[in-house]
């Protein structure tokens, strides 16, 4: 989105280019807001699922700030239609 926004000031554009770029940006935001609505009922959906519902409320927040612990050593195996797991 800011390499479009930069071309619009950089460059010369021809009308149908920026009408282009305007199409993108609008399809692009839609699309942004449309996910950002589905995560949202699908966090409360959990929410109200979870046996520790303050515990699972942390542990999205965490989530969402990017401040969860990956375990580095976890892999996961598709072997025909099972998943392997060897998590430490």
């Amino acid at each position: 989105m800011k390499n479009l926004n930069s071309l619009k000031r950089k460059f010369t554009i021809t009308r149908d280019d920026l009408g282009y770029i305007k199409k993108y940006q609008k399809i692009y935001k839609s699309v942004l807001q449309e996910g950002k609505k589905r995560r949202k009922t699908d966090n409360d959906r959990n929410v109200t699922e979870a046996s520790n519902k303050t515990k699972f409320m942390w542990q999205l927040i965490n989530r969402e700030n990017g401040k969860t612990k990956e375990d580095d050593n976890k892999s996961e195996k598709k072997i025909g239609n099972n998943i392997i797991t060897n998590g430490v």
